[in-house]
């Protein structure tokens, strides 16, 4: 499925990467090899439609990470998957927190509202400077979370 949902990326530590329907939040210091390996089990399980298979093409990666969180846009809505420090929150209230133990915790998202994904590690961190406003389309950046805009949205604006 094409991603009709913006990606703007937050400030802080970490690196945010995006191809296509699939976003990965990662921690600074995260190993680029296994960074790459997560991404693409990632999008094998995105091609498959996320929810279970989300979950289990990313159960390993759980005991060898401190923490990242995967975000898969699907037909419904989001599916999430978070290990470690890692907060997701809808219209600003936390909705899920990644589990310390070596397990996901992982949910489906049917929302039209906006979606933050970012590492837990640091309260200030949506406060920083450095949000980059513009849509992450494909690629990796700096940062240290993300918030989805459904489509028309921006920066938590209507566009009309």
């Amino acid at each position: 499925m094409s991603a009709s949902r913006r990606v703007e990326v937050l400030g802080g530590a970490g690196t945010v990467c995006r191809r296509g329907a699939v976003v990965v939040w990662l921690p600074a210091g995260f190993s680029s090899v296994l960074a790459t390996e997560l991404l693409e089990a990632a999008l094998t399980a995105a091609a498959t439609g996320g929810g279970d298979g989300l979950v289990a093409a990313l159960e390993s990666y759980g005991s060898r990470s401190a923490g990242f969180g995967v975000v898969v846009e699907t037909e419904e809505g989001l599916s999430v998957a978070l290990h470690g420090r890692v907060v997701l929150s809808e219209d600003g209230l936390e909705r899920l927190r990644g589990g310390e133990s070596t397990s996901l915790v992982s949910a489906e998202i049917a929302t039209t509202s906006s979606v933050t994904l970012r590492g837990a590690t640091d309260p200030d961190q949506l406060d920083r400077p450095g949000s980059l406003p513009f849509d992450l389309r494909d690629g990796a950046v700096p940062g240290g979370g993300v918030t989805f805009w459904p489509s028309g949205w921006s920066s938590g604006h209507q566009q009309s």
